[in-house]
């Protein structure tokens, strides 16, 4: 049984060197390597750390986008039995500086000169060059035998939208848990191939890894986000890990093309999305038919053939995009966790997958609601604490052993956890009535696939107020069919798009309590952005847009308006 992360790979690596580990691409060209040449790659990178003067238990930081070389690096730094630092490439200087400054890491290596430039006075090393000529093995096997499992393997910094960043302290054994528990629910399997384009950065991308080291499946990376699509074409994954970003994304483009047909595939589509809140009867087996029988056909082909699901992970997935791929024959299993519970605590499984919920806790992990509604998680998964923060640490930490999340949620019947929303989220009304805001957002974004991203706003105010912006492919598609001219920010304010913001508003507000609904609204000129209003897994950072748009929130508010 591993000890250690590398211990895990070399397991591994012993059981199947042969075998295809993992697919990327080069020239053009997708190349192979075999779990054997994985390891070769991580023993070169161990010596090359080694030889940089790198001690065990010392930081190294990764600052880079997701590629082969940020895996490999990861696993050389462990392998070299020191600690792992990953920064986003998205982050801006200052918030690198303070992580490279904050964990006291010794050397940064970086993508690029550009991802250089944001840590000056910094040893930093190129990720293409983190490779030795040659391989000290004896040094190698004598720093990961004194591994255990309590070791630190990585400090994961938190994206800091309420303040500095916290670096969450995760070990050697969080991680196998996790790789442990996977295996044991059989979510993956040594049979499947997995496409990856998540931050590396990310602790749900870290898991997904993990997970590939346990179930030795194919790891294959996407060339990037944008390519993705083109990728899952090439490599026809059997599952792929995602935020509800690029799902809402997919279901906005379908429902967008399903809509700019003829006036009757327009009525006809309309009429089968319709059926949806129905799935049931004469009516829905003629939707199925017309409608989401040829969509399924459209995604299994887009998807490359062979997906059996996706996993969303990151923030909440509307319920009603996950029964909406469902009906089209695409499985979504929904899961949630945080950095500070190593990513993964719940998931749905094929064979049980709730809708509207992210499944059931990992084995060995227990659940528990407060009095508030808070959710607390204890077991292996839970992290240490915060790097240098003792105090945040004794406040969500217990002293025994449950974490407090911060998320609001509720136990269904069966095991299965709903979460409702972040504690620090909730909407109080000058009324005193609370709101979870997410759950409204997630519920206008659904009305229609112009829009983009929605920011619902109105704690200590008489009514709900919300800022929104427009997705441009959307934007483009809708402004072709309808003959609009205009610059992006131009048709933000076209008094037809504004109209459809409003009808969706409306249909929303009609299933709503009247201190729920959404009085006012205001079209921003301009969509939200990495690194600026949204984290790099695409949530909305709340508290900084609720500052950044001060102006504009407050003038919802004014008489007349």
């Amino acid at each position: 049984m591993a000890h250690s992360v590398y211990g895990l790979l070399a397991e591994t690596i012993q059981k199947f060197p042969d075998q295809l580990a993992a697919r990327y691409k080069e020239a053009g060209q997708w190349q192979d390597l075999t779990w054997a040449q994985v390891g070769q790659k991580v023993h070169q990178v161990a010596t090359r750390l080694i030889e940089l003067g790198i001690e065990p238990d010392d930081r190294v930081v990764i600052l880079s986008k997701t590629r082969l070389e940020w895996a490999l690096a990861d696993l050389g730094i462990l392998a070299a039995g020191a600690c792992t630092v990953p920064i986003y490439h998205s982050n801006i200087a200052k918030d690198a500086a303070y992580i490279f400054a904050n964990s006291g890491a010794s050397l940064a290596i970086v993508e690029d000169a550009e991802q250089a430039a944001k840590l000056p006075g910094v040893r930093t090393l190129l990720i293409t060059e983190i490779f030795s000529k040659s391989i000290n093995l004896s040094e190698i096997e004598k720093r990961t035998a004194r591994l255990l499992e309590s070791h630190l393997a990585t400090i994961i910094y938190t994206s800091g939208t309420t303040g500095e960043p916290k670096g969450a302290c995760l070990t050697h054994d969080n991680l196998l848990y996790e790789a442990q528990a996977i295996e044991k629910i059989g979510l993956l399997s040594n049979q499947d191939t997995q496409l990856l384009f998540l931050p590396l950065a990310h602790v749900f991308a870290k898991v997904v890894v993990i997970a590939w080291l346990k179930t030795a499946h194919v790891l294959c990376f996407a060339e990037s986000i944008e390519k993705a699509v083109d990728n899952m074409k090439e490599v026809q994954p059997t599952f792929m890990a995602a935020v509800p970003r690029v799902y809402e994304k997919v279901h906005a483009r379908i429902l967008s093309k399903a809509r700019s047909g003829g006036r009757l595939k327009k009525i006809i589509s309309n009429w089968a999305l319709a059926q949806q809140k129905r799935p049931k009867g004469l009516k829905w087996l003629i939707a199925q038919k017309l409608v989401f029988n040829k969509i399924g056909a459209g995604l299994k082909e887009t998807f490359g053939g062979r997906l059996r699901f996706f996993v969303s992970g990151g923030a909440p997935l509307n319920p009603e995009i996950g029964l909406f791929f469902q009906h089209a024959g695409v499985i979504i299993l929904e899961g949630w966790g945080l950095t500070e519970t190593t990513a993964a605590t719940c998931v749905n499984l094929p064979n049980q997958n709730r809708i509207g919920t992210v499944g059931k806790p990992l084995p060995g992990t227990e659940l528990q609601i407060a009095e508030d509604g808070e959710i607390w998680v204890r077991g292996r998964g839970v992290f240490q604490g915060y790097w240098k923060k003792p105090e945040q640490t004794r406040e969500t930490l217990s002293d025994d052993g449950w974490f407090k999340t911060g998320d609001i949620g509720v136990i269904e019947p069966g095991g299965f956890l709903r979460i409702t929303d972040r504690k620090k989220d909730i909407i109080v009304t000058a009324g005193g009535k609370k709101i979870a805001p997410q759950k409204l957002e997630n519920a206008l974004k659904s009305k229609t696939s112009l829009i983009a991203q929605v920011l619902v706003y109105g704690d200590q105010r008489q009514y709900l107020v919300a800022l929104v912006t427009l997705d441009e492919i959307a934007l483009k598609e809708f402004a072709k069919r309808k003959k609009l001219k205009g610059s992006y920010a131009q048709l933000t304010q076209n008094q037809l798009i504004m109209r459809k913001i409003q009808q969706a508003i409306n249909g929303m507000n009609q299933s709503l309590a009247s201190f729920e609904q959404l009085k006012k609204f205001r079209i921003l000129d301009h969509d939200f952005t990495v690194g600026d209003q949204l984290t790099p897994t695409l949530k909305v950072k709340r508290s900084y847009c609720a500052q950044k748009y001060r102006g504009e929130l407050d003038s919802l508010y004014t008489v007349g308006m």
